[in-house]
Parts: structure tokens; C-alpha cells; sequence
């Protein structure tokens, strides 16, 4: 929730594919806490520093959600996941 006086301009919804791609240095995907909707693809790829239990905890989060679910081989986890974190 906003604090009074500011808008809440979190992405709730997608109306079509959701591409998260050629972010080097996209660490983690927090900003997409509050997505709630999406009604196409999900597209993870080419985001060297971003761990698949990340990309895995985003898709995790979408309830009665059909899409594909795309990655890549720059996400990486050499433990096991945590939630969003690799551990």
C-alpha cells in the first residue's frame, strides 16, 4: 500500500507476455512482487546475475496460471533455492 498522499504504481497485471530479458545486472526481481495477473508467457533470459530461484520463485507466484515458462542458461543456482534466493 502507498502512503497517503502518493500512488501505488506497482505492476499488478499483463495482459500478454511478460519478457524479462538483457538485464546484466538484474541482480533480483522484487519490483514484480505485486504482479498478480498474467494472461501470456513468461520469458526469463539473458540476465546474468539473476539466479534461477528467482526467475522460478516469480513463476511460482502466478495462481491458476497457464503461460509457458521460458529460461535460459545465464540464470544459474549451483545450491538450492530458498524461495527467490539461492542458497
Amino acid at each position: 500500500m502507498a502512503p497517503v498522499g502518493e500512488v501505488d504504481r506497482r505492476l499488478t497485471d499483463v495482459g500478454g507476455t511478460l519478457r524479462i530479458a538483457g538485464n546484466p545486472m538484474l541482480g533480483n526481481l522484487n519490483g514484480f512482487s505485486a504482479l498478480t495477473t498474467l494472461d501470456g508467457d513468461l520469458q526469463v533470459q539473458g540476465n546474468a546475475s539473476l539466479s534461477q530461484c528467482a526467475a522460478d520463485a516469480l513463476r511460482d507466484q502466478r495462481n491458476n496460471w497457464s503461460g509457458t515458462y521460458t529460461t535460459d542458461t545465464y540464470l544459474a543456482c549451483s545450491g538450492s533455492c530458498n524461495g527467490p534466493v539461492c542458497q
